[in-house]
């Protein structure tokens, strides 16, 4: 009796990891957001890049294929280092996706990369 009760009992504890280990890569419901973050890398390909959001310590991996090619050769072709992202967010695998609807560059703020802000010939004193 004691022997089949634990048999049950560890039977329904693995059932619930497989579940669980199972659900790990699904993607989670999406959300709509809007992010700022610098740019750490871009795709060879052009349809995707890396993003780190300072604030909350985490990468995120952007999707550029909805956007238009003109648009993606563009941004692969800039010296680009910050953008505001516009889509919808899930999480895959623990990691943080989002589909770009929509991306911005942003000016450099002062104290980022000052050094290679000042090596070209527009900043004349």
């Amino acid at each position: 009796m004691k022997r089949a009760f634990l048999l049950t009992i560890s039977f329904l504890m693995l059932t619930g990891v497989a579940e669980a280990e199972s659900r790990k890569g699904e993607p989670e419901a999406a959300k709509e957001v809007e992010i700022s973050a610098r740019v750490i890398a871009i795709s060879a390909d052009s349809k995707s890049m890396e993003l780190f959001d300072s604030a909350s310590s985490t990468m995120i991996q952007v999707n550029l294929k909805q956007l238009p090619k003109a648009e993606r050769s563009a941004l692969m072709l800039s010296s680009v280092r910050r953008v505001s992202v516009s889509g919808r967010a899930s999480t895959v695998a623990g990691r943080m996706v989002i589909e770009a609807q929509k991306i911005v560059v942003l000016p450099i703020t002062t104290g980022e990369n000052e050094t290679s802000q000042n090596t070209g010939t527009d900043n004349q004193r």
